[in-house]
């Protein structure tokens, strides 16, 4: 699981992950956001990940196929 002090490093590999720009790279940012959520969870909590999802979006919310992975798993509204 992720640590709390892994928080930052984690949202930049997910932001690296989506430069790949694939259908993959989306279904494995997707997984890297819930295994993230998870973490803030545990060690933080909810509120303050979907603030941080929130700002993380703005340079992705046109990312379609992005949006409707993450809305699928419950982590992004799409409307």
């Amino acid at each position: 699981m992720i640590q709390s002090k892994e928080f930052s490093r984690s949202w930049k590999s997910v932001q690296r992950t989506l430069e790949r720009g694939s259908g993959s790279a989306y279904d494995e940012a997707c997984r890297a956001l819930l295994d993230l959520s998870e973490a803030y969870t545990a060690h933080a909590n909810k509120k303050l990940f979907q603030e941080e999802l929130t700002k993380f979006m703005v340079a992705h919310v046109r990312r379609k196929a992005l949006v409707q992975r993450l809305a699928k798993a419950g982590l992004w509204d799409d409307k």
